[in-house]
């Protein structure tokens, strides 16, 4: 393919499951959620491995699932971080049975200072997965870095400054301070958005 031939290495995102595969989220996607789980996490991991055996050796990577630490991510539920590590560990598994050598990034988390039903901080969504031990299903950590400062400006400069940590794009240097602080210095990060 075209990819191969220019010698890209695909990520592919996995997530997005059918409404029929969550009968019990209620509303309207795309109105009260943007995706939702599915109920039985087996149905998503026959689908992690379908996906992983028919594309085994040409997709590089697997993100599993995108900013489960919103609401609107997660079927309009609150943000569930061991929930998430269950999902997780299930697709894992079934990536690791169709193809090995994948390598498997967990879902970037939304930076946010909201912390009710609705959203979890970045920061603390991040302890909870690994209090719940999602890094035993990942060979990366996935992280988003969208950033709302120019780059130079660290998150102490900005909190110094009366702005939120989680606005600047070196936020992504608070996060890796939680995977030393959990042991998980030689696991690296992928940046799954960037921008500022």
């Amino acid at each position: 393919s075209e990819i191969e031939a220019r010698g890209l290495h695909l990520v592919a995102r996995l997530s997005d499951a059918p409404e029929w595969a969550h009968p019990s989220v209620g509303g309207q996607r795309h109105v009260d959620y943007v995706d939702a789980p599915p109920d039985d996490f087996a149905d998503f991991a026959a689908y992690c491995g379908t996906v992983a055996e028919r594309y085994r050796g040409r997709i590089a990577a697997y993100q599993v699932w995108n900013e489960p630490n919103l609401s609107r991510e997660w079927g309009s539920r609150p943000p569930d971080a061991a929930g998430y590590t269950g999902l997780l560990a299930a697709c894992s598994r079934a990536i690791r049975a169709a193809d090995p050598a994948a390598i498997i990034i967990s879902a970037g988390l939304s930076p946010t200072g909201t912390y009710d039903d609705s959203a979890h901080p970045d920061d603390i969504y991040l302890q909870a997965m690994y209090d719940a031990g999602f890094e035993q299903h990942v060979d990366v950590v996935g992280m988003h870095a969208p950033g709302y400062s120019p780059p130079s400006v660290s998150p102490d400069e900005a909190q110094r400054s009366g702005s939120q940590r989680f606005f600047t794009f070196r936020r992504i240097e608070d996060l890796r301070r939680i995977m030393v602080r959990n042991g998980d210095t030689a696991r690296q990060v992928a940046l799954l958005e960037v921008g500022y």
